[in-house]
């Protein structure tokens, strides 16, 4: 496995995401009382994908992206008595071109997000979760060939993000 990032919600239990080397697939760890596990998506995944990052808003709530050439959104729910909880695959709004993997994934509260991705062919996005939904925004111009890796906020109203120039 190559893993990507890892998140607790407390010193007992927590989630890694990345990728299966052997079968290019993405991966989700559950540690839970010194025991790690995989587990897997429901439904299943097909195909060439990875996980990039994870975040648990709570215990029983959480979003893990990544994707390859398009852009991948996992969000987790834990019932009562459920010990594994579910990461299931949310659909994205279109974006008007091909946008990648989503690299990093950042809420500042259970009910509000943001998600940002690389670049293919020029289209970094950020997407923004609220009231339910994901919207995609495209940032201003900073330069030709753009690529965003970061995204980070500290309430709903101020964050940040990063990247890099391929140009520069």
């Amino acid at each position: 496995w190559w893993l990507y990032r890892a998140r607790f919600t407390s010193r007992d239990e927590g989630w890694a995401v990345g990728r299966d080397a052997a079968s290019s697939s993405g991966v989700f760890l559950h540690y839970l009382n010194g025991t790690w596990k995989q587990v897997q998506p429901n439904p299943t995944i097909s195909g060439l994908w990875q996980l990039a990052d994870v975040e648990l808003t709570s215990p029983d709530k959480g979003w893990a992206v990544g994707g390859y050439y398009h852009p991948a959104v996992f969000r987790y729910t834990k019932d009562d008595g459920d010990s594994e909880g579910v990461w299931s695959p949310v659909s994205l709004p279109g974006s008007g071109c091909q946008p990648g993997t989503l690299w990093k994934v950042s809420f500042a509260s259970a009910d509000e997000g943001w998600a940002v991705s690389g670049v293919e062919g020029n289209c970094p996005r950020f997407y923004h979760y609220k009231d339910g939904q994901w919207s995609i925004e495209v940032p201003p111009f900073v330069s030709g060939i753009m690529y965003l890796d970061g995204v980070h906020f500290v309430n709903p109203y101020l964050g940040w993000a990063v990247g890099r120039d391929y140009e520069n």
